[in-house]
C-alpha cells in the first residue's frame, strides 16, 4: 500500500472514532447537535373583575300617616252628657294619648225656679298601650285591638233636686284608675271603641240648702268623698283624621 493511502485510511479512521463513537479524545460526553426553533405565542389575558351591584331606586311609597282621632262617648250622649274626646297616636309605636272632657250644665225647675241642677266640668288624660304591633305599611292596625291604659281626671260638679226639699251636693274632685278595652275598626278611619274603667274617685264635698229660688245656698255639712270601684263606661265612635305621606326614594 502506497503511503499516500495509508495516510488518508488513518485519518479517515481518526474522524470516524472521533464522530461515530462520541469523540472519546477529547470529550467525556456524547456531542449532541440541536437546533432549536423560536415559538411566539400571543396569548389574550382576559380579567374578570368583581361586578358593582347596580344601583336600583326605591320605589316611592303613599302611606296615610294618622294624626288624631276625634270622637264621643255614645253612651254619655245617651244621658244627655256632653262630651267630647281625641286621641293621639305615638308614631308607628303601640302607644296613644288620649284627652277627655265633659261638660253636663244643666239647671231648670218649674214656676220660675232654678231649684234643680246638673252641673259637672271633668277633664282627664289617659296613656294607652295597644297589643298590636303596627308599622308604616300597616296603617289601617292603628288605634285597633285590644289596649290597656292608665288615667287620671277631675273636676267640679253641682248635684242639686228640689225633693222633699231644695238640697244639693257641690264639689271639687279627682279620680285615677285603670282601663281595659277593644277597639272595632270600622273601615279605615272610623273606630267603635268599648272599654270600662275602675279605680279611685275622692274630694271634698258639701251639702247645701236652696232657699229663696236658689239664691242663697245654705251650708249644711261637709265631708270627703272616698269612692273605689268601676268609673266610668264607655262606648266611643272616632274619626281618624290625618294625611297622606310619600316615602322618599333612593339609592339603595
Amino acid at each position: 500500500m502506497k503511503p499516500q493511502s495509508v495516510a488518508c485510511f488513518s485519518l479517515l479512521l481518526v474522524l470516524f472514532l472521533f464522530y461515530g463513537w462520541g469523540g472519546t479524545i477529547h470529550a467525556q460526553e456524547p456531542l449532541v447537535m440541536v437546533v432549536r426553533d423560536t415559538l411566539v405565542i400571543r396569548d389574550t389575558v382576559v380579567v374578570y373583575l368583581p361586578k358593582e351591584p347596580e344601583k336600583k331606586e326605591r320605589p316611592r311609597v303613599k302611606a296615610w300617616q294618622p294624626l288624631v282621632a276625634a270622637g264621643t262617648n255614645l253612651l254619655f250622649d245617651g244621658v244627655m252628657i256632653p262630651n267630647l274626646e281625641a286621641q293621639f297616636p305615638i308614631g308607628y309605636s303601640r302607644w296613644s294619648v288620649l284627652a277627655e272632657w265633659w261638660t253636663p250644665w244643666f239647671r231648670w225647675g218649674g214656676s220660675g225656679r232654678h231649684n234643680r241642677a246638673f252641673e259637672l266640668l271633668l277633664g282627664g288624660g289617659e296613656v294607652r298601650y295597644w297589643f298590636s304591633k303596627r308599622s308604616k305599611q300597616d296603617h289601617p292596625d292603628v288605634l285597633k285591638g285590644h289596649f290597656v291604659g292608665v288615667y287620671g281626671a277631675g273636676g267640679i260638679y253641682d248635684f242639686e233636686w228640689d225633693k222633699p226639699k231644695s238640697q244639693g251636693y257641690q264639689g271639687e274632685y279627682f279620680s285615677a284608675g285603670v282601663t281595659y278595652g277593644y277597639s272595632f275598626a270600622l273601615g279605615q278611619r272610623w273606630r267603635l271603641e268599648l272599654s270600662l274603667s275602675a279605680g279611685y274617685v275622692g274630694g271634698p264635698q258639701r251639702l247645701y240648702e236652696g232657699q229663696f229660688n236658689d239664691e242663697h245656698l245654705i251650708w249644711q255639712r261637709s265631708r270627703n268623698l272616698f269612692y273605689l270601684g268601676p268609673t266610668k263606661a264607655k262606648a266611643s265612635l272616632s274619626y281618624l283624621f290625618g294625611w297622606k305621606t310619600r316615602q322618599k326614594g333612593g339609592e339603595r
